[in-house]
């Protein structure tokens, strides 16, 4: 079951010369969160945030107030990273 319900954008970042590449993608989750995803090359690479949180100086990064299982989403956003990567 995906846990994606729309994408607002998704971009691949080669993080400079030296650093790992990488996709962001903004979505939004199917409870209606905004989402960003974080998602690495290598399987089981992933870091999901709400935004709203990251709005939050009280919630922001912290760990247990911001963190979502990566694998929920992880399946879906690589499929979406695999149809973004075959457009011509």
């Amino acid at each position: 079951m995906s846990r994606v319900k729309e994408v607002h954008q998704a971009a691949f970042h080669r993080n400079g010369i030296s650093g790992e590449p990488f996709w962001a993608i903004l979505f939004k989750d199917d409870e209606d969160r905004e989402m960003v995803g974080i998602v690495f090359d290598e399987p089981h690479h992933c870091a999901i945030l709400e935004l709203k949180g990251l709005n939050d100086p009280k919630v922001g990064v912290t760990f247990g107030k911001n963190s979502w299982r990566g694998d929920s989403y992880e399946p879906a956003l690589r499929q979406l990273i695999k149809l973004e990567e075959e457009k011509p």
